[in-house]
């Protein structure tokens, strides 16, 4: 097992007004995500022991960078993947072991 702490954010500011979404999960032989860290319309908001696939909504304003962060374990052979969807564009990261 290897131990994540990984993030994403977008590499443009949101083109208008919209709702966003956020998703975490595994691939592969999988691992455990302890917790999950996203922007929302107040700010930053923590998720501990999220069951997966976790799959959040938020409305966000334009011009913001939504941005995503995991940590957890990844089992041998396994992945840790964090994704957002905004203007439509999927777009994420992960940790692989």
């Amino acid at each position: 097992m290897i131990t994540c702490s990984f993030s994403y954010t977008t590499t443009k500011p949101l083109s208008k007004d919209q709702r966003v979404q956020y998703v975490a999960g595994t691939a592969g032989t999988g691992g455990t995500i302890s917790s999950v860290t996203y922007m929302d319309s107040a700010g930053m908001t923590t998720i501990q022991n999220p069951s997966l696939p976790y799959i959040q909504y938020v409305n966000l304003k334009k011009n913001v960078y939504p941005t995503i962060s995991a940590k957890g374990t990844a089992n041998f052979g396994g992945q840790l993947l964090i994704y957002i969807s905004a203007d439509s564009v999927q777009s994420g990261n992960s940790c692989n072991n």
